[in-house]
Order: C-alpha cells, then structure tokens, then sequence
C-alpha cells in the first residue's frame, strides 16, 4: 500500500476511544515502516539514479532489502510494542502496534517487492498473487479500493465528531497522499 494510507486505514481499525486519545503514535507508527524506503529514494534521486536502476536493480540490493525488512518485521514491531507495555509506555505500545498493523496490510499487497515480515528469525517472504501498484498483479484495483478507503476513512474523520487532533493528522495525511499521486502523475507514469 502507499504509504499515507495507512495511516488512514490503522486509524480506522482502532476504537474511537485509542483514536482520540493516541492518533498521532498511531499514525506515525503507520508510517515509520516505510521510512527507510523514502530515505532510500531520496538517496538514490541524489546521486542521480534512473528511475529504472533505482526500483529494479538498487532497490534489491541485500542491505537495502535488510533495512527495509526490519522496520516490516512483526517479531522486531511486536517486541517493541510488548517492552513497551511492559514499562507501562502507552505511547509507545500503539505506536509499534500500528507498525506491525502496517505491515499486516502490506503482506498481501506486495508480489515482486514482498518483504520478509519474520526477520531476524526467517528470510521467508509471502509471494502475493496482487500487487498494491503493478497492473500484472491486479494492481489498478488495490489502487482503486485503497483510494476509496482513504477518501471514505478521511470523510468520517473530518466530518462526525471526531477530535481536532484527529482532523488536522488527517488532514495532512491526506495532503501527504494527495502529494504522492501528484508525483506518481508527474514522474512515473509514461
């Protein structure tokens, strides 16, 4: 999935009340696994990589690969969340929670870029028939359906009482999302 939706979509999973009360960990929790990602991009763009070079050569290279696998691991994302609720950091908790919840929507989105969710413990990777992105794996419609899950979520979140901090997290999650598309359009797609 692209990255802002997730964070429309873990706050939706959660109860109104852990909403309110921890959007902007679970949010950003949303968000971090896909960090080391952008890092990489942001990189690669800077030392003047192709488009091509970028996502189908350096992108598959082993230490990227491990760099991002780690922040997709449940083993790593769930022993965070249970240290923190151990040491009573509420925050924290949800924050690695809704990484690992990131990273349960992504596993059967990703066919050629699967990520191996069980690092340091297996290099096994789950082979999805769907792509989120790759027309070859259906990916127009996991487009399409992950698009109108994040208008549909940021509808609700903008309009039925819930609190302002909730709005303006949506607000500029749907600015980030509006902004990769706007890339997507302008660089991308040929």
């Amino acid at each position: 999935m692209n990255t802002p939706a997730h964070a429309i979509i873990n706050l939706l999973i959660f109860k109104k009340r852990l909403r309110e009360t921890h959007a902007l960990a679970i949010a950003a929790g949303a968000i971090v696994p896909d960090l080391p990602m952008i890092l990489f991009y942001i990189w690669a763009r800077a030392h003047h990589l192709t488009e091509r070079q970028i996502w189908r050569e350096t992108y598959y290279e082993s230490h990227w690969q491990t760099a991002f696998d780690l922040f997709h691991s449940f083993p790593v994302c769930l022993s965070l969340a249970a240290l923190a609720w151990y040491r009573n950091a509420k925050v924290w908790m949800w924050f690695f929670l809704s990484m690992a919840l990131h990273s349960v929507f992504d596993l059967p989105v990703h066919h050629d870029d699967a990520h191996r969710h069980f690092i340091p413990f297996s290099n096994w990777q789950f082979i999805s028939p769907i792509s989120y992105w790759d027309p070859r794996y259906f990916g127009q419609y996991v487009s399409l359906l992950e698009l109108a899950t994040v208008l549909i979520g940021s509808i609700y979140f903008l309009r039925c009482g819930q609190s302002r901090t909730l709005k303006i997290i949506t607000g500029l999650v749907l600015a980030l999302y509006a902004s990769h598309w706007i890339f997507v359009i302008l660089f991308w797609i040929k």
